[in-house]
């Protein structure tokens, strides 16, 4: 945790891992990341091929989050969408969680879709949370007594921007045999995004891993009594 990996790459028969907390060897690894920050950290990595040259964009999103003193609604133990038009995107207050997991809190959401490079991702938080307040009073007048923390997130890869013919490109789960497989989002399609297709993701991967295992364990000497 805490510790970022900068570079992955392949030494003979291990697969070195390099992190600020120095360099690590492995006998086979699976990187779980956006095809962006993989293709990065793996560069050099000679048996990428056509996966270094991968080209796939990603939205983003700016996640506002509202503690509250009491339920939007009397609705709380479904989530309950809101539209807010004047937002720039689509901003989405949400009331979820059953009282029973709240902690006495309730909590709602705001969140806007955008390209991680785009002027709003980069907005000022004091700036972002201002605009996702004045939606959800415009929703929900009167609630701004109730609020009481608020907090601003940012992830910028969420949601992969499929290009055209991406079907053919679609990465598969093996990078390097037996040594560097890859679990991320990029491999969803033709999919959507979601929890369900992830897992499938996931479980491909583990296929294709112990497929590879089971090979390579059959071919190694049996050592002699």
């Amino acid at each position: 945790m805490k510790c970022p990996i900068q570079k992955v790459g392949i030494a003979g028969d291990h697969v070195v891992v390099d992190s600020a907390s120095g360099r690590e060897t492995f006998d086979s690894a699976v990187a779980a990341l956006p095809l962006v920050e993989f293709q990065r950290i793996a560069r050099d990595v000679a048996e990428m091929g056509a996966l270094a040259d991968l080209r796939l964009d990603y939205q983003g999103v700016v996640n506002g989050v509202f503690l509250l003193r009491r339920p939007l609604t009397p609705y709380c133990c479904c989530p309950s969408w809101r539209a807010a038009p004047r937002a720039r995107g689509s901003s989405r207050p949400r009331t979820s969680c059953p009282p029973s997991a709240r902690a006495g809190s309730m909590w709602s959401t705001s969140s806007i879709m955008c390209i991680g490079r785009s002027e709003l991702f980069r907005r000022p938080d004091a700036e972002v949370l201002a605009l996702y307040r004045r939606d959800l009073l415009a929703l929900y007048p009167g609630v701004e007594k109730d609020i009481e923390a608020q907090y601003l997130f940012r992830a910028p890869f969420v949601e992969p921007i499929w290009p055209l013919g991406f079907r053919a490109k679609r990465p598969g789960p093996v990078v390097v045999p037996g040594k560097l497989y890859l679990a991320s989002t990029a491999q969803v399609y033709p999919r959507i995004n979601a929890w369900d297709s992830c897992c499938g993701v996931a479980e491909e991967m583990a296929a294709a891993f112990a497929a590879e295992a089971r090979a390579a364990a059959k071919l190694e000497p049996v050592a002699k009594a």
